[in-house]
């Protein structure tokens, strides 16, 4: 079914990120989530819609970015990440009390443009892990080195994807690029 809201009198700051979130709660966990369910949007007029299976709670916001932590080449410092080396770049995407980096989809992950490694039959290459041993499970993705979009002055690795609920996230680490 389609539902459709209105939102006239609210201000945002950028009406082309408007999305419409609707509430699930996940039955295996009790754990409550918000997923993007937009299917179209009329600033013009003030109403987006969702296409949806049920009816429940529903929330009309902006599409923020989530800062998070990551941890590139975990247990290195300094990064150092040799462009010419071939392979991959380990990142580790950490969790955190108000985060479960286990929600992000691998598939959506770019660290400096490069995309996550895909094995055989399109899986990404990613594992959870607790790479800052903190006691709670990290995501650990690996990009393809060659693909990265970094050259030798570059000082910062930003990695950016999005949650399986539609949350994008963006997190940033140091890096040290050798020839």
């Amino acid at each position: 079914m389609t539902v459709c809201i209105g939102y006239t009198g609210v201000q945002f700051g950028d009406e082309q990120k408007l999305r419409l979130f609707q509430r699930e709660v996940d039955p295996a966990t009790g754990g409550e989530t918000w997923v993007d369910r937009t299917a179209s949007e009329d600033p013009a007029s003030d109403v987006i819609c969702a296409t949806v299976g049920s009816l429940g709670l529903f929330l009309v916001a902006e599409r923020a970015v989530l800062e998070v932590g990551i941890d590139i080449k975990p247990g290195s410092d300094p990064n150092t990440i040799n462009l010419g080396s071939g392979g991959t770049v380990p990142v580790g995407i950490l969790s955190s009390a108000d985060f479960d980096a286990r929600t992000v989809d691998p598939l959506t992950v770019t660290l400096a443009g490069a995309a996550v490694k895909l094995r055989g039959k399109g899986t990404a290459m990613a594992a959870a892990q607790d790479v800052n041993a903190d006691g709670v499970l990290d995501l650990v993705v690996h990009v393809e080195t060659s693909a990265l979009e970094l050259t030798e002055g570059d000082i910062e690795g930003v990695l950016e994807g999005q949650t399986f609920g539609g949350v994008r996230i963006r997190g940033a680490d140091s890096v040290r690029i050798v020839p």
